[in-house]
Formats: structure tokens, sequence, C-alpha cells
């Protein structure tokens, strides 16, 4: 599967997983939600036919009482005056005991009144649209299956004036619920006038004509609850305010203005496609693009939530959110992981290459300078000996023997590579025989000694008896030869090399130590990498391959042993060669 259609998979199989696991929660803020998304709507146009009267200036409200009632006979006196041009209907927002309906004269009244009801248990109440500290919607249609008193309840429920001025929206109400209240503005937005006002001023009364008229009580209470509500203050003057509230039920009734909450199913899908939307823009962008990408999904969020509001709609933009932060919480280390293995895998990548091309060149110096050099000489004394006359035949077998060690370190170097390239093959075997290992080493020394003398090394032989082991003899034959190679090349003349075995438990060990300048602590960890070749050793014209220590390492581990470096105190260095013994 290629990478765009396995990313989809991943963002849709995420995106289905966070909204199930969000949509299992029931999230406490969604009554946060809905007064953001009011107070972002903002106000608007109000019912113009409903007005509050309030029986105290704000100025005057501490010294008018709710419980003394003293300022009842002027409401007899407005409510009395309003008869030539009557309201629709008054609402007085407080209970009115039967002495005091008496005393206001309601029965002789040419326009109907109500008054607060707070018989939470009458049947066939209906209460309208419960408010509690976060928003909830309307549970059940029979008031008289929840409705009890509430300490975050509103308790301002026109009950029998909804059903008296608007029977039918009230069951319009009732049949597409549940809804929320629909807040038009803050304090203040319906019109105030004062009862002082009418007394004084009758032009007053007639802004009170063919209107539904709330009587606010002149009670002065702070109500944090009314903070709850959109625009609203959490202190404030409790009379007037909470009728306004009233003013705002009756408002979203007769006008059906109702805010519904957007079906669960809705809610799900947006979830699904934001976080959705996210994980693929966490792994299909540049972290700043993506950043860029999920702002642009919060406010397209926000604004789509803000167009449902104006269209009555609630949608509940709290799961989205959600989905987002989640996402980028989990994914964005998940991400991190990723580019930091793909950077290590780029960067390893790298490496390899580098090494890759360093043995290129190595074994391009190796064919082009080691390969050379004893086809050329044996090529230059090929042609000596033969534009030669007169040579005689002691000058015949120099020439001869000189062309036999040149074809001989041909043959060693093309042996060398013939050998790396024959065990490193996935289907090589060894060809293993029971051997003695002082044997292969005597003739190791044998063939050595020649070229010992030439730089006139003294070669110190310390053989251990040993019991036989097996092994393919002609891979540790090469082995030991490299080392004792390597050991006489690389003493000085005049110096001396020790040669040892030894059986140590269950293994023996074959060690070769020179006196030459051992090996720099820089170059340690190298010297077994293949075509790899020291600075110094290159500065001073020794000649070699770069292969000896590699196979060496091969063939042993070949066999199930180990080989180990150090470089002596006493100076020079020294490689010890260990093979499980035959048990």
């Amino acid at each position: 599967m290629s990478t765009t259609p396995r990313r989809i998979l991943l963002s849709l199989t995420v995106g289905l997983t966070l909204a199930l696991m969000i949509s299992w929660v029931d999230l406490p803020l969604r009554g946060s939600i809905y007064q953001m998304m009011i107070r972002l709507r903002g106000p608007i146009q109000p019912a113009k036919n409903i007005a509050l009267l309030i029986t105290a200036d704000q100025n005057s409200a501490k010294e008018v009482s709710l419980h003394t009632r003293t300022w009842l006979s002027d409401v007899r006196t407005v409510l009395h005056a309003l008869q030539s041009k009557p309201p629709n209907v008054v609402y007085f927002d407080f209970e009115i005991s039967p002495d005091e309906k008496r005393f206001l004269g309601l029965k002789d009244l040419n326009f109907p009144t109500y008054s607060r009801e707070l018989d939470f248990t009458k049947e066939g109440d209906v209460f309208l649209l419960p408010f509690v500290r976060s928003p909830e919607f309307l549970p059940q249609k029979n008031a008289s299956q929840s409705m009890s008193p509430d300490p975050f309840m509103l308790g301002t429920e026109p009950s029998q004036l909804l059903r008296s001025i608007a029977p039918q929206e009230l069951t319009y109400l009732l049949n597409h619920g549940p809804q929320v209240l629909n807040i038009t503005g803050p304090s203040g937005t319906y019109p105030r006038i004062p009862l002082s006002a009418t007394q004084s001023d009758p032009k007053r009364l007639q802004q009170l004509a063919d209107k539904i008229v709330l009587i606010a009580p002149p009670l002065e209470e702070t109500r944090s609850r009314l903070g709850q509500l959109p625009f609203y203050p959490k202190t404030g003057i409790a009379g007037w305010d909470e009728t306004e509230v009233v003013a705002n039920i009756i408002d979203t009734v007769i006008h059906k203005r109702g805010i519904r909450q957007a079906p669960e199913e809705v809610s799900f899908l947006i979830t699904a496609l934001v976080a959705a939307s996210s994980v693929w823009v966490l792994f299909s962008t540049p972290p700043l693009m993506g950043i860029l990408s999920v702002v642009l999904i919060s406010f397209l969020l926000v604004v789509t939530a803000l167009l449902a509001i104006h269209m009555f709609f609630f949608l509940d933009i709290l799961p989205p959110f959600l989905a987002i932060v989640f996402a980028y919480y989990f994914l964005i280390p998940y991400r991190l992981i990723v580019e930091y293995k793909g950077r290590w895998r780029y960067q390893q990548e790298n490496r390899l290459l580098a090494e890759v091309e360093t043995l290129k060149n190595n074994f391009m110096s190796l064919v082009t300078h080691n390969l050379k050099t004893p086809i050329a000489r044996i090529e230059g004394i090929v042609e000596t000996l033969l534009a030669s006359k007169g040579s005689t035949e002691e000058e015949w077998k120099n020439g001869l023997s000189r062309l036999l060690h040149s074809t001989e370190d041909l043959n060693r170097l093309v042996t060398r590579i013939l050998n790396l390239a024959r065990v490193e093959r996935p289907e090589y075997q060894l060809q293993v025989t029971n051997r003695d290992l002082n044997q292969i080493v005597e003739k190791v020394i044998e063939n050595h000694e020649p070229l010992a003398q030439e730089k006139d090394i003294t070669l110190h032989v310390d053989l251990e008896p040993l019991f036989p082991i097996n092994m393919e003899p002609e891979l540790i034959q090469e082995s030991i030869a490299n080392l004792v190679e390597n050991g006489i090349k690389y003493t000085p003349t005049g110096g001396e090399v020790l040669i040892k075995t030894e059986e140590v438990g269950e293994h023996i060990h074959f060690s070769v130590s020179d006196t030459g300048p051992g090996i720099p602590e820089e170059e340690e960890s190298k010297i077994f990498s293949k075509f790899y070749r020291g600075a110094e050793v290159k500065n001073k014209g020794i000649r070699g391959s770069g292969l000896g220590l590699y196979l060496v390492k091969y063939f042993i581990e070949l066999h199930g042993g180990s080989i180990q470096f150090e470089n002596r105190p006493e100076g020079g260095s020294r490689f010890t060669l260990s093979l499980l013994r035959k048990k």
C-alpha cells in the first residue's frame, strides 16, 4: 500500500476512534460553550411587545422591601390607569396572596393578569426550559415527572401565562424539544419603565398599551446564578434582572426562537472529521503548516457553530476541540519519533555510503598499486634477463629468485581476495578437519624466516604442546600467516617478534607480539575493517592490502573463536587468537 492511502486509512481510523472515545464521556462544559457562542453571536432584536414595569429605581431600591409591599398601592393605581389603553396581559413576577389580589382589584381589570406560580408538583404544569448552572435541555414533556425545586433553577417559569397567550407556540416547543433558552441580550435589553415615572408622566403609560407587561419585584439581592446566563453579570439587582429572564423566556416561546441542540450523530460526525483532518495535517505537512492548518480548522469550527446558533441550533464544539488536542498531544510525539527514526536511518545510510565509498577507494588503491607493483617487478625482471646477453648462471638464478618472490606476493594478494569472496558467500560452510595448531604455526614460521632475516629480526618461538582441534587448515594458516607477516613487517630492523601458543582452560591461544610502534589509539577501533590501512603506515610506504586483519577476524569468528588486540606497555603490539579446543 502506498503512503497516501495508508495515511488516509490511518487518519480515518484515528478520527473515528477519538470520536467514539469522546462521545462516551459526559462533558461538563457544554453550558460554557453555549454561553461563549451566544456572546460571540451578540445581542439580537428583542420582541417589541414586551416591557418591564419596575417597582423602584435603582437608587431607591434599598428603601423598598418585597415583604412590606407598601408599594402595591402605587401598582394598583397604575393598573387601573391602564384600562383606558390596556396592555395585552400583565404578569406579576412574584407571588400574590388572595388578599393582595382583592386589594389590587384584579377582577375589575379589563385585561388578564397572571402571577408567578411556584407549585412544582402541580399535575399538568409545564415548566419551560429549566436552566441550571450548565445549560440543560428540557428532559421531559410532563413536568410532574421531574420538576422539583433546584437551587440553580430560575424560578420564573410563566407557565400559566404562556398557556394563555401562546398555546400553539408552547405545543410546538414541546413537540420539537428539547430547546434551550435564547438570551436576547444583556441586562436592560427590554424597555424598563419605572413605576414612579408612570405616575408623574401619563405618556409613559401609553408605552405599555397592547404589550406584555412584566412587573418586576423590588428585591435587591446578589445572585451568582445570573452569571451562568450569557451577557449577565454574576452580581446585580436580581429583582428586575430575573424578570428580564422571564421576558427572554416569553420571547423565546412566542417567536419560536428556542435553540435546539444539534443531533448527536451530527456532533459525532463533525468530531470524527475534525480528528481525521488533524491527523492528516499532522502527518502530511511541515510543522509550521500543520499549526496554521489547525488554526484554520479551529476557526472554521467556530464559524460553523456561529452560523448554527444564528439558525437556532446549538453545535457543541467542545468534542471537536478535544479531538484536536488529543490528536496533537498523542500523535506529535509519535511523529517526532518517526522523524527521528527517519533522520537516524538517513544518517546511517549516509554513513554506509561513506564506508562504501572508502571501501571502493581502498579497493581501487589495492588494484592499482598492490597488484601493479609485483606485476611491474615481474615485467622488469623478465625484460632485464632477456636483454642481458652475457648473463652468468648466478645472475640468472638471482633474477629468477626475485621473480619468484614477486609472483609469491602477487599470489598472496590474489589468494586473499579470492578467500574473501569465497567465505563471504551465504552458502559457504567450513570444511573442518582435526589438526594440530603447532604444526601449522611451524610451517608458517618456516615460510617467513627469509623475510625476518632480510630485516635482521629475531623470531622467538614458544609453542606449548597442544591437543588437536577442529578447523579448516587453509583458513587458520592464512590467519596465522597474516599475523606473523604483520609482526615482521611493522617491526623495525633489528627488532624481535615473539610467537607463542598455549592452552588456557577450554581454549587454545596463539599470539604474536612485536616491538614495533604499536597502533594509535584513534585507529584501534578500525584496524579490523575491510581495506583499512592506518595513515602512519601509508606514509612510511609499507606495502599492504588492508585485508589481512579483516580476514583474520572473519576466519577466526567462523570457527567460533575470537581475536584480541593490545598495545604492549614495553612497546609494540600483541594480537591473540582464541580457539575452542577439541573436547
